[in-house]
C-alpha cells in the first residue's frame, strides 16, 4: 500500500513538473499584441538602412560595416515580414481562443528567424554607435523586445537574451 501511495505521489509530482515546465499557449490578446508589434519591423528597415548609409557617408562606419549591417537588415526585413504575415494569419484564425501548441511552436520558430539577424545587428552597435540613435532602429528594437516578452510570458525563456542584449545596448 505504501509503495502504491509513493508511486501515485511520484506520478502526481512528475505531472505537475511537466505542466509548469511546458510553455503555455498565448491568449488572443497576446497574439494581437505580437501581430501589432511585428507590423513595425519590416517597414522600418528602409529607414534604418538610410541611417546606416548616412553613418557611412559621414565616415562613422566603414564600407564593410555598412555592407554587413545592410545585409543583416535585408534578412531582418524578410524574417519580420514573414513572421508578421504568419502571426496575423493565426490571430485571425484563432480569434476566439488560444492557439494550439503546434501553431505556437511554429510562431516561435519563425520568431527565431527574426531574432537572429536582430541580435547580429545589435552586436555591430559598438562599431556603428550612431545606429542606436536611429528612431526607426529603436522602434524595431521595441517591437522585437515586445514580442520576446510575450514569448517569455508563456514560458519561452530562450528569448530572454533578446531582451537582455537590447537593454545592454540601451536600444
Amino acid at each position: 500500500m505504501k509503495k502504491f501511495r509513493n508511486c501515485r505521489l511520484a506520478v502526481l509530482l512528475a505531472g505537475c513538473l511537466m505542466l509548469t515546465a511546458a510553455p503555455s499557449c498565448p491568449t488572443q490578446t497576446q497574439i494581437h499584441k505580437a501581430a501589432s508589434a511585428s507590423a513595425i519591423i519590416a517597414p522600418r528597415v528602409d529607414e534604418v538602412t538610410q541611417a546606416v548609409k548616412a553613418l557611412y557617408e559621414a565616415h562613422t562606419i566603414s564600407l564593410a560595416a555598412k555592407d554587413d549591417i545592410a545585409g543583416k537588415l535585408v534578412v531582418l526585413a524578410k524574417a519580420g515580414g514573414d513572421f508578421n504575415r504568419l502571426v496575423k494569419q493565426y490571430s485571425d484564425q484563432y480569434k476566439n481562443g488560444t492557439l494550439p501548441v503546434n501553431v505556437w511552436s511554429e510562431l516561435s520558430a519563425n520568431f527565431d528567424k527574426v531574432t537572429k539577424p536582430f541580435l547580429e545587428i545589435l552586436d555591430l552597435i559598438p562599431q556603428a554607435a550612431g545606429l542606436k540613435d536611429s528612431k526607426a532602429f529603436r522602434d524595431i528594437s521595441a517591437a522585437v523586445v515586445s514580442i520576446a516578452n510575450i514569448f517569455l510570458q508563456v514560458g519561452e525563456n530562450r528569448f530572454a537574451p533578446v531582451i537582455e542584449r537590447s537593454q545592454a545596448y540601451a536600444v
